[in-house]
């Protein structure tokens, strides 16, 4: 353990698995340490010059608050990936509670730098240290587009001629799962055709579209429009402006708002290409 400088730590946003710092949390921290509380020492990763804190968030921001000049932390030798697959699972038994977007947090971020497999349960709950559930939970719509074309592969190369054996041969899917995936085809295509009326080709199309990945991914996009439109009013926001949070917030917002007037630019420009055709 060392007491180093609070400014040396690099706080990157991806090794906070939480989804938010909690206010009540810092606020209580914050008394404490008035108090003259000791807290227990953060977690450090040094890689070269760079000390990665990768668990101890609240307890760095409450010593901001009070303008504390070190911290105590326990140093470990590694690098930004050792610091991620620590922090992942720093909260699992100390700590603030955490719920449902910190879990989902923590998966996305677990999957964007190539952790996990995004649709092994098993590997993200034990990455996580979080419930089988929870990890059935946050792989489910993974393991439902994988399933989705597993079985579209599946059905091509029945449609080809070739028999169970070869396919299971081709993809590598025992024939038992070759068999099942043919025998669900044929019982869908023999409802399909009782109800040829209510069903059309078109409604058909569409639904196999609503499950491609590419719909899928636009589907992510509006469930994060809807939840920052959700949010309070800036205005309100701003009434309760923590200064404590400007390193974390601006780098985040520039981030999205970049990515939000890019998508935007494009789907103004596209409806009104639209408009003029």
């Amino acid at each position: 353990m060392d007491w180093l400088d609070l400014n040396a730590l690099t706080l990157d946003v991806e090794l906070q698995p939480r989804a938010a710092i909690d206010r009540s949390v810092l606020e209580n921290y914050v008394q404490l340490l008035v108090d003259g509380v000791r807290f227990p020492p953060v977690v450090v990763f040094r890689e070269d010059n760079v000390l990665w804190l990768a668990d101890g968030f609240h307890r760095w921001h409450a010593h901001k608050v009070i303008d504390a000049d070190t911290i105590n932390a326990t140093i470990h030798d590694g690098t930004r990936r050792d610091a991620l697959l620590y922090s992942l699972s720093a909260n699992a038994k100390h700590g603030l509670q955490r719920g449902a977007t910190d879990y989902t947090r923590a998966y996305e971020i677990a999957c964007r730098n190539g952790l996990v497999d995004p649709a092994d349960s098993e590997a993200v709950a034990a990455l996580l240290q979080c419930s089988g559930s929870w990890a059935e939970k946050l792989t489910a719509e993974v393991r439902r587009a994988a399933k989705v074309k597993r079985d579209a592969e599946i059905i091509q190369l029945k449609s080809e001629g070739k028999s169970n054996r070869e396919v299971s041969r081709e993809t590598g899917w025992s024939e038992g799962t070759v068999r099942n995936v043919s025998a669900q085809k044929e019982h869908s295509a023999e409802i399909t055709q009782s109800t040829s009326p209510l069903l059309t080709d078109r409604a058909k199309d569409k639904l196999r579209e609503l499950e491609s990945p590419e719909a899928q991914a636009w589907s992510s996009v509006l469930r994060a429009l809807r939840h920052i439109n959700e949010q309070m009013p800036v205005d309100e926001l701003y009434e309760l402006r923590f200064v404590g949070f400007d390193h974390v917030v601006a780098v985040e917002l520039e981030k999205s708002h970049r990515w939000i007037s890019e998508l935007h630019g494009r789907f103004v420009n596209e409806r009104d290409q639209r408009r003029r055709a």
